[in-house]
């Protein structure tokens, strides 16, 4: 018994051992395409492929919002020898742990709590968070008078909150229809597929003079007026640095939790000049007292 125990632990640690020389296959799962995933993959790609080697690969395959294709590509990757996965948000990272069992996994822009991480790390599995409570976000927003104001008028009036869950890009514009007319501010949180209906959002706010305020700066390039966060290219570089770590051989630098906690405050110049209800002085202001960076995303024109 002690023999047998002895060998698989043995071949275990063969399983996730590059042999040198050997290319290096490094495959990434995009959930779905918007700007905030494209600004993590370049961030991941521009730092990454300097310490590459040749004949080194990395390959970026997109589920487009499907599920079973999603899973297709990870099973595909698996068996195409990908000796790195990077799969991008928890959902995706969630579903790579359960069908990468040996290889190393290097979760981004992912949610795993530490229970779950003791269960599959094993010495092969790193996590970037870049994740903020939402609650940093209406700690900004109460530097501003009319958001206390509102928030005043909310508790003396008994209102409460509704939710509504959508599906689709579809259901997102439908929804956001009627919701224009009833709101005065639009928090869009980190959600793949509303994120990617951002540019649809964006239009009807202008219509009805609304503002959109984000957590991801890719939002905010297409048409949201600000946001505050972590930096989606910042996201794609902290990965890529966990990566060289394990291609390195130092696993404790590379097989762990981080969480980026520099966060920014993000706007768009050009969707700022729409609205009179926040001034960009007020929010840079208010960037400097809570000790955020505060950066135009969108080109200037």
């Amino acid at each position: 018994m002690f023999k047998l125990k002895l060998l698989l632990t043995y071949l275990g640690l063969l399983t996730f051992t590059i042999v040198p020389g050997k290319a290096v296959k490094i495959g990434v799962i995009v959930p779905m395409q918007h700007t905030a995933m494209e600004e993590i993959v370049k961030g991941l790609k521009e730092t990454l492929e300097p310490h590459l080697s040749k004949g080194d690969e990395i390959i970026v395959k997109n589920a487009n919002g499907d599920q079973t294709l999603q899973h297709q590509i990870i099973k595909q990757m698996l068996n195409s020898g990908v000796d790195y996965f990077l799969p991008i948000g928890t959902s995706t990272s969630l579903m790579t742990l359960s069908i990468v069992k040996s290889k190393p996994v290097i979760c981004i822009a992912a949610m795993i709590n530490p229970e779950t991480f003791k269960k599959v790390s094993m010495g092969r599995v790193g996590v970037i968070s870049d994740e903020i409570e939402v609650t940093h976000l209406l700690t900004f927003l109460k530097k501003f008078p009319e958001v206390k104001q509102a928030q005043d008028f909310c508790k003396r009036s008994d209102l409460s909150l509704t939710v509504r869950k959508v599906d689709s890009i579809a259901e997102v514009h439908q929804f956001a229809q009627s919701l224009f007319s009833q709101v005065d501010v639009l928090l869009v949180l980190k959600d793949h597929t509303v994120v990617s209906a951002i540019s649809g959002l964006a239009s009807l706010s202008k219509k009805h003079k609304k503002i959109i305020i984000t957590m991801d700066d890719g939002s905010v390039k297409n048409g949201a007026h600000f946001g505050l966060g972590v930096r989606e290219k910042d996201i794609g570089i902290a990965a890529a640095n966990m990566l060289i770590e394990a291609l390195k051989g130092n696993k404790e630098q590379a097989y762990k939790i981080t969480n980026l906690t520099k966060l920014s405050l993000f706007y768009n110049g050009n969707s700022m000049k729409d609205q009179t209800n926040f001034a960009l002085e007020q929010l840079k202001n208010a960037a400097d007292e809570m000790g955020y960076s505060f950066d135009r995303v969108d080109d200037a024109s």
